[in-house]
């Protein structure tokens, strides 16, 4: 579970479906963000876009 996903639940934000999406937008681009900024990917093979879905199961 994501921190955003997290929150949702916690806030009980499910029922507006479109602002639980671009939050998960917004976090989504954070991290692929973070990844590019990385040390040299810290030796990771492939793009943030493949880290993401890969580490988040998307």
């Amino acid at each position: 579970m994501t921190a955003v996903e997290w929150l949702c639940e916690q806030y009980h934000l499910k029922q507006d479906i479109e602002i639980v999406k671009q939050a998960k937008e917004m976090e989504k681009d954070q991290i692929i963000e973070a990844y590019d900024k990385g040390e040299f990917n810290c030796g990771m093979n492939g793009t943030a876009e493949e880290y993401y879905n890969k580490t988040f199961k998307i």
